[in-house]
């Protein structure tokens, strides 16, 4: 999943990502990738389970109400806390 969030560092793909983080003392704890450069806005997880809460909390105003996700398995109650999902996948 993180090495997936590399691609969209390059362009054409940078214009379309929007990067979410968490930072302690210096060091990245976890990231929230939104990607827009689809017919549906996507959008990736990695990093400390409750720092993905704390990102999903604090920006859902900024977040899409509908989106593809690949959302790791820590994090998914985070996300179903906040979203209603029609499938979810493992």
């Amino acid at each position: 999943n993180s090495a997936y969030m590399l691609g969209d560092l390059d362009a054409p793909y940078a214009e379309h990502a929007e990067w979410f983080a968490v930072v302690d003392e210096g060091a990245l704890t976890a990231v929230l990738l939104l990607y827009s450069g689809g017919s549906v806005p996507t959008i990736l997880t990695a990093g400390d389970p409750v720092d993905v809460e704390a990102i999903f909390t604090a920006f859902q105003a900024d977040l899409p109400r509908r989106f593809h996700g690949h959302i790791r398995p820590a994090h998914r109650n985070s996300v179903l806390a906040l979203y209603d999902f029609a499938d979810v996948r493992p």
